[in-house]
């Protein structure tokens, strides 16, 4: 519970009032911490020996029977109950005693507050109703404090669920981005080799010789690849994020490496050049990495420019705040800038130096995993002068 400076200024005031006015050396509020109590404020008297600030086991006080009577204890002479003859107050000379409960609203024990004498003292019934007229004021205050905290953590509270509602928010409308996307992507990328299987199967069914229903065929097979192609890119940018990442610190040099001698095995390579910088080690999925460099190295070979060689450069530098970020530039075609964003978009194709609706998801790909890994991704890009592809990452996936 968070007390106010005033608070304890008053409280302070009021047990050096009370002292005065009973001519006794101490008056003291104490905060129960079980199993210690602290004297949270002390009357500043001459005589007083106590002092704010100090941690003593609650049951070597006499405030340890008030805690558990949680009502008036009264002891004219602590010296005649054996039970208290090794107390610390005794040593102080502090003998007599008379405390209250101070409690919280819901009725668990905040302290004490106790009027302490060095003499004998039975305690005349106008100052026991003067010490519960205190403690009643007293516990008001902690009401109020009681009521004042509540409402911050409410607060805090709702400002949590607000958070979390704005995430579920997000979330939702990435979901229905994704059904919108795969919405397109039945209507338009499916059913264009579907019109194709279904117009090579009837021109096989009425073909007049073998050879024009063999090229119809090979025509069928074609479309169904394509189909089965378009299936499992999608179903690859749908999986992106919704399984656990197998994050570990991994060196992007092999990862590249690997992708390298993929895409050299896959095709023609004469006519490529693919120069290697030096990349750090990121704590990344190996797997989603691969995928993310596949897909880059294979979209600048999908585009590149045929009247010259293809040419790939693969680099990184270090930025702030534990991060990387790694280039990736091709002399293709490129594209104007303000394609720049659409490029990412699912279902989007280079055309020339335009973006078109297509079969392109390989760059959606990469973006939703560089996002899954933290990180971002952006395009630059001039018409047939190429086009550069930037990935910041953080080092480490730890918050």
């Amino acid at each position: 519970m968070n007390f106010q400076t005033f608070e304890k200024e008053q409280w302070e005031s009021l047990v050096d009032l009370l002292a005065k006015i009973l001519k006794v050396p101490a008056v003291s509020i104490f905060q129960y911490e079980a199993p210690f109590v602290e004297i949270l404020v002390t009357s500043r008297t001459a005589e007083n020996p106590l002092r704010a600030g100090t941690r003593i086991r609650a049951d070597q006080l006499y405030c340890d029977e008030v805690i558990q009577a949680r009502g008036e204890v009264l002891l004219p002479d602590s010296r005649q109950d054996p039970r208290w003859k090794d107390s610390p107050l005794v040593e102080m000379g502090l003998i007599a005693y008379l405390g209250l409960p101070l409690l919280f609203p819901d009725g668990t024990v905040f302290g004490t507050i106790a009027i302490l004498d060095n003499r004998e003292n039975h305690f005349l019934p106008e100052n026991r109703d003067l010490l519960f007229q205190i403690k009643c004021f007293i516990e008001s205050q902690l009401k109020l404090t009681f009521r004042k905290d509540q409402v911050v953590q409410r607060n805090l509270d709702l400002e949590l669920i607000q958070e979390n509602l704005i995430g579920i928010s997000q979330e939702l409308k990435a979901k229905n981005r994704d059904l919108e996307d795969f919405a397109n992507f039945v209507s338009h990328d499916l059913k264009e080799p579907l019109r194709k299987i279904k117009f090579f199967g009837s021109k096989a069914r009425n073909a007049d010789s073998g050879e024009l229903r063999e090229q119809m065929l090979d025509s069928l097979t074609g479309a169904a690849d394509r189909m089965e192609r378009l299936i499992d890119s999608f179903l690859e940018l749908s999986q992106v994020g919704t399984r656990p990442g197998h994050f570990r610190k991994t060196d992007l040099n092999m990862v590249l490496e690997e992708v390298v001698e993929s895409l050299i095995a896959d095709g023609d390579s004469s006519n490529i050049r693919i120069d290697k910088g030096l990349l750090p080690s990121v704590e990344v999925d190996p797997s989603q990495m691969h995928q993310l460099f596949l897909n880059l190295l294979s979209n600048a070979v999908k585009f590149k420019d045929e009247s010259r060689p293809c040419h790939i450069r693969i680099s990184s530098v270090d930025l702030p705040n534990d991060r990387c970020e790694i280039q990736v530039q091709d002399n293709g075609r490129g594209f104007e800038m303000k394609y720049a964003r659409k490029v990412f978009e699912p279902l989007m194709r280079l055309n020339n130096s335009s973006v078109k609706r297509g079969a392109g998801l390989g760059l959606a790909i990469a973006k939703k995993v560089v996002e899954f890994h933290k990180g971002s991704i952006r395009a630059e890009s001039v018409p047939n002068q190429g086009a550069s592809f930037f990935i910041s990452l953080p080092l480490s996936q730890q918050d």
